[in-house]
């Protein structure tokens, strides 16, 4: 089936149960996703099926959750926040500050904003770097 450009022009009515509903504007068709063909006439009792929900958002911006900026400060004796009780949320966004880095990357060279300045930036407790002996079995020692 081809479709026309004026069949696929609704008109928007909200209702007194805060609904929305959706008709053709040549044919005066209603929209219905269970595909049954019916007239919009204003008053009548519409199926369940051509009841939409209104667009419009009811959540406070604030209350969104935003994801946490990878260069925020870390408390080096809680780098994971887990003693946080009771402050306030982490949806607000951190201040950027790039002007205090020490860091120069080389001539020539592109540097993730990510790359540690020192070893313990992101590691405080020295967890990454490997200080353990190797498995005798990897090491071939036998004793």
């Amino acid at each position: 089936t081809v479709c026309n450009k004026e069949d696929c022009l609704f008109h928007h009515k909200l209702l007194e149960n805060h609904r929305d509903v959706y008709y053709s504007t040549k044919h005066g068709i209603l929209l219905n996703l269970d595909g049954v063909k019916q007239v919009f006439i204003a008053g009548q009792n519409l199926p369940q099926s051509s009841l939409f929900l209104s667009e419009k958002n009811t959540v406070p911006l604030e209350r969104l959750q935003h994801r946490e900026r990878r260069n925020r400060q870390v408390n080096p004796s809680d780098p994971l926040n887990a003693l946080r009780h009771g402050e306030a949320s982490d949806s607000r966004a951190a201040q950027e500050d790039d002007g205090d880095l020490d860091f120069e990357p080389s001539e020539g060279q592109n540097v993730s904003r990510e790359t540690l300045v020192s070893p313990s930036d992101d590691d405080p407790w020295d967890l990454l770097h490997d200080t353990s002996p190797g498995s005798p079995r990897i090491s071939a020692v036998v004793g």
